[in-house]
Formats: C-alpha cells, sequence, structure tokens
C-alpha cells in the first residue's frame, strides 16, 4: 500500500539526506541537525495525485520525537521506533507490530539512504522567502524522479521535502487511484530538550525477554511479526 511504504520513507528520510557530499547549506544543516541529540518537531503529509494537482487527496499529520540513538516517528496509524537494536513498526488499524533488527533498515525500498548515498546530482533551484531549495536528481532510472528540499536559512533546520514520483497504479489509502504522485513532507515546531527517554522507549510497545517478544500494554492484543 502506497501509504505505509510512503511512511516508511518518512522515517528515514531526515537521516538520508545526510549521506553524500553537498552543497554548503546543506552541509550546515546536517551538522545542526547532529547537534540536536534531544528534540521534537511536528510532521505533516500531504499526497497529491499529479504534479500539477492544487489540492492534496491525502493528509496526514504527526510528530518526530528523538532521543539520543532512539526516534519514534508517528503519522496517522503508523507509529515506527528506531532503537539502536530494534527497527519496529506499528500499524493500529491492522494491528500488527513488525520487529526487525536495527541493521536492516537498509532494506525497506523507500529507505532514501540507497537513493541518495552517491547517487543523485544536486541542483540549487533557488531561494523561496527563507528557504534555500535544493534539487535532487536520481542518476539512475527509479521510480522516484527528483525531490526537493527546503532548508530553512534562519535556523538552517529541515522544512520542508517535496518527492515526484512515476509510479502507475498507485492506490491511496481512501481508495483513490492515479499516476506519478507527489508527496510533501513539512517539519516544524522544532522543540529541543522537550523528549524524555521514556517517551521513546521500545518497551512501551514491545516486551523482549530472552528470544521471547510479546507485545504491551495497549497493545498486548496486537499481532506481532518478527523479521529476523
Amino acid at each position: 500500500m502506497m501509504k505505509t511504504k510512503l511512511f516508511y520513507l518518512l522515517v528515514f528520510l531526515h537521516e538520508a539526506l545526510f549521506g553524500q557530499l553537498v552543497p554548503d547549506d546543506i552541509s550546515r544543516m546536517k551538522n545542526k541537525m547532529e547537534s540536536m541529540t534531544n528534540y521534537s518537531c511536528d510532521i505533516q503529509y500531504k499526497l497529491y495525485s499529479r504534479t500539477i494537482a492544487s489540492s492534496p487527496i491525502e493528509v496526514k499529520s504527526g510528530f518526530l520525537l528523538h532521543n539520543n540513538q532512539n526516534s519514534l516517528f508517528e503519522i496517522g496509524e503508523l507509529i515506527t521506533i528506531n532503537t539502536s537494536k530494534y527497527l519496529i513498526k506499528v500499524d493500529t488499524i491492522q494491528k500488527i507490530i513488525s520487529v526487525a533488527n536495527a541493521n536492516r533498515q537498509q532494506q525497506n525500498d523507500f529507505d532514501l539512504n540507497k537513493y541518495l548515498e552517491g547517487n543523485f546530482d544536486i541542483e540549487f533551484e533557488g531561494a523561496y522567502n527563507t528557504n534555500k531549495v535544493y534539487r535532487y536528481k536520481p542518476q539512475q532510472l527509479s521510480t522516484l524522479q527528483y525531490l526537493n528540499i527546503y532548508i530553512d536559512t534562519a535556523t538552517f533546520l529541515l522544512n520542508k521535502i517535496v518527492l515526484f514520483y512515476n509510479l502507475p497504479n498507485v492506490e491511496s489509502s481512501n481508495g483513490v487511484s492515479f499516476s506519478s504522485p507527489v508527496i510533501e513532507i513539512t517539519y516544524s515546531n522544532y522543540v529541543q530538550n522537550r523528549v524524555t527517554e521514556s517517551m521513546v522507549d521500545e518497551e512501551n510497545y514491545l516486551h523482549f525477554k530472552e528470544d521471547e517478544i510479546t507485545p504491551s500494554g495497549r497493545y498486548s492484543n496486537y499481532q506481532i511479526y518478527k523479521l529476523f
């Protein structure tokens, strides 16, 4: 489903942008983001049916919590927790939790690390208000035509990412079929030093005891899929 793939893309996107030699503005953004070991921000993603569409067919809001090595993304009904050991994905509609070793992140088709590490040409697109925009174009054939990165030059924080795809027969979560979707992801309201360890604790979702993994708390009736 498109919604699941897009969500997994979002989970790794902020890390994937920082994997190669880039212009100074992106390097400054990378350094600023990496220096923030404890922060939260709001996220909104909009799905458009085509490049020229003026209104989105799907809008979801959520947030990111980051504390040292642990991060939690929640967008709509989907939650992903990244820790030093595990990658945990929770679907609150299907009542499913998948858990994998952290080093299996790279196997996800929508993990942009495998797209952005040395496989993109980067162009400066222009300045808009307080944002500078850079375009990443794949050097090889890909379903991702290109993506635009918006950097807030007042703070050098990631402000927005817009992804332009060439995908046939895509279906949104509300049942609308289309091709060549565009996804707009906006980051806002960054706040530092408010995320406690308990807010991004994997034990909120799963109990780990020797080789046994069981759902915990409010997720006790969820089905678990172990991917290792």
